[in-house]
């Protein structure tokens, strides 16, 4: 195409890898956009986990699947008690997700700077690409904001301080 025929506006070109992203619904604030990055933080007992619980039931459509990385892993039974969901005491591989399954990934009071290296690569590429190309929302949950790794702190399209 020449230049002279090229639009005086941005195009929108469409990525296969994201075509099930989703707009914020306007209408029912609880339903977050996707992929969502997210954050919640504050002190202990203050409502972090009522609020995720809150997101996760107004999401639409539904997520699939369900997965809680916890350092406590099977021991802690907050969200289990009244969602079903998949606990995890270990950071999954990339190939523990698949792309045509609606999946949310919530890593669960986890001070991510005292993780193996290992671990810190794959949390920060999760949140870096792998999750917006793989139908995967990721929510951060902590009772410090700076016991997330940096590169979650930035890369957070919502952040909750409650």
């Amino acid at each position: 195409m020449p230049k002279s025929d090229l639009p005086k506006k941005l195009l929108h070109f469409k990525s296969s890898d994201k075509q099930h992203h989703q707009l914020p619904d306007y209408e029912d604030l609880g339903n977050c956009c996707s992929p969502v990055f997210c954050m919640i933080t504050n002190n202990v007992n203050c409502g972090k986990g009522s609020l995720m619980k809150n997101l996760l039931v107004h999401k639409k459509p539904p997520y699939e699947r369900i997965v809680v990385y916890s350092p406590l892993g099977e021991y802690s039974s907050e969200y289990s008690d009244d969602i079903e969901c998949e606990l995890l005491d270990y950071v999954p591989e990339f190939d523990f997700f698949d792309r045509d399954v609606r999946s949310c990934f919530i890593i669960e009071d986890c001070d991510t700077k005292s993780l193996s290296k290992q671990d810190r690569y794959l949390l920060g590429r999760y949140f870096g690409v792998f999750a917006s190309h793989n139908n995967i929302d990721i929510y951060c949950i902590s009772q410090n904001l700076f016991d997330m790794l940096p590169s979650i702190r930035r890369l957070a399209n919502i952040v909750f301080f409650i």
